[in-house]
């Protein structure tokens, strides 16, 4: 079943695009052209559930900060090539790139890769709130595993799909293989649980002369603004994080070290965050630039509480009334946002969504049998 966002309560104003996957090039006063491929049936295979894609999985065991888990090369390869063609043909003297909630590197390096030739005009700043998570882009040591999204970069698999086989390539230039002794002298963190693996797996190293190529520092997004760049910001990435901002850390408690959740915000805190992250987002990206989203369901369909007006909230349910089985933290009962507030600040500042990427809302064992929606992952800032 896939649904579209034409017919839903909580979809943007702009149309949604009707085929299975198509770049979103709705408006092209607005839109330069970006070829895309068909999407990647890598999607269906049940990536989201269970274990994540992290480098070194040790990170799962490890993490008692409530931490995003989900990271890996390429992730929705073609949201991340509709960027980078969107970048390359508005700012064709270079801009610079600004990669949030960053986690190890991997995005960064992505990004990166993608840019290919073009990638020396290009600055990239990755930033993370975490100091463990910055420390591992910087030990630049990585570990692909055959049972993720981004299998493709591995040889022994050989991908139907020509933008993962030209990722492969781009990949295959930018690192060395890590094996033997360069391996087995890696610290346990650093290391993928070998127990767990139970496909192929691959070690990788930055390649030490790409490493000036990349900064990595310790930042949130809130503080946008408060930072200074050579070149106009033409990107800025906060892909499959921003619904964190909804738990702020500061309001976490905790246990006997471990954490135990997070204070909710009303609905009102959520439209003023939202409105004030966005505000500051827009005071720094150049016109024509872009803010790229992620594509899981929390980026998009805002949970709320049940202080909100009855006409701004409806259960989980009443939106999507087909599906029984949602994915995530999500129940029937689940009360969400109509109107994603992301999606109303964006639109007030006057962005286009000018890609859009697919959803799994409800897993089935099937491809067909899947619920899916299109979700816009790339808004771009109107030009004068």
């Amino acid at each position: 079943m896939k649904i579209t966002a034409n017919n839903l309560n909580f979809a943007i104003s702009a149309p949604a695009p009707n085929p299975v996957f198509q770049t979103a090039n709705h408006d092209n006063t607005h839109a330069a052209p970006c070829k895309m491929s068909n999407y990647s049936s890598i999607l269906f295979k049940n990536h989201f559930a269970g274990e994540s894609a992290i480098s070194f999985g040790t990170i799962r065991q490890n993490n008692s900060l409530g931490l995003a888990e989900d990271t890996g090369f390429f992730r929705d390869l073609p949201t991340l090539n509709g960027a980078v063609n969107l970048l390359k043909t508005n700012f064709p003297n270079g801009a610079q790139i600004l990669d949030y909630a960053c986690s190890d590197g991997e995005e960064a390096i992505s990004i990166y890769a993608l840019l290919g030739r073009d990638a020396k005009k290009f600055d990239i700043n990755a930033y993370d709130t975490s100091p463990f998570m910055i420390a591992r882009a910087k030990a630049h040591k990585y570990c692909v595993k055959g049972e993720y999204w981004d299998k493709f970069l591995l040889k022994d698999y050989f991908s139907q799909n020509k933008p993962e086989r030209r990722a492969a390539r781009a990949f295959s230039r930018l690192m060395e293989d890590l094996s033997g002794d360069g391996r087995e002298n890696m610290s346990t963190r650093q290391r993928c649980r070998n127990e767990e693996c139970y496909g192929s797996e691959k070690y990788f190293k930055f390649k030490p002369k790409y490493w000036d190529k990349i900064a990595y520092s310790e930042g949130d997004i809130q503080d946008i603004d408060k930072h200074f760049y050579e070149k106009p910001i033409g990107a800025v990435f906060f892909r499959n994080a921003f619904y964190h901002v909804f738990r702020p850390q500061a309001e976490k408690s905790r246990q006997d070290g471990e954490f135990q959740g997070y204070r909710e915000m009303s609905c009102d805190e959520i439209k003023e965050k939202t409105a004030e992250i966005i505000e500051k987002i827009d005071s720094v990206l150049e016109p024509g630039g872009i803010f790229v989203m992620g594509d899981i369901a929390h980026e998009h369909l805002i949970t709320a509480n049940d202080d909100a007006e009855n006409d701004e909230i409806a259960s989980f349910s009443e939106l999507y009334p087909d599906v029984y089985f949602p994915k995530g933290r999500f129940s029937p009962d689940t009360p969400v946002f109509k109107t994603s507030p992301i999606v109303k600040a964006l639109e007030k500042k006057g962005y286009k969504p000018v890609h859009w990427a697919k959803c799994i809302i409800e897993e089935g064992f099937r491809k067909e049998d899947s619920v899916i929606i299109d979700v816009p992952t790339v808004w771009q800032k109107p030009k004068p």
